[in-house]
């Protein structure tokens, strides 16, 4: 029981770090001010021809928010903020099954790379 306890672990171990190689830091930034006081993560996902970011619709729905992008060989706090234009939101959908309502939150931006 204790090994599988541990591969478990291991296992979990690898797929943060998976996670964590394709997620996206995301701020929101307004004129004037220095540095974010509130951060989100997403990731992109390709559709169509196009990329999108995928992230909680509870994040990124209301103000402006940025993919914090960090510059290759800069020093630490450099790097360059990438506008993000939400598409599309929502935050509870209808089961086409049962017909209940579920908890859903998620928006996506197109990317333009």
């Amino acid at each position: 029981m204790e090994d599988l306890e541990e591969k478990g672990k291991e296992n979990c171990k690898k797929l943060l770090q998976c996670l964590s190689s394709v997620t996206l830091p995301l701020v929101p930034m307004t004129d004037g001010q220095k540095s974010p006081t509130e951060t989100a993560s997403g990731f992109l996902i390709p559709r169509n021809g196009k990329t999108y970011l995928l992230s909680a619709a509870h994040a990124i729905a209301e103000k402006q928010w940025f993919i914090e992008a960090q510059v290759a060989g800069g020093r630490s706090g450099s790097g360059v903020l990438i506008p993000l234009q939400v598409v599309w939101a929502t935050e509870a959908t209808i089961s086409v099954e049962t017909g209940d309502s579920q908890a859903v939150d998620f928006a996506w931006a197109e990317i333009d790379i």
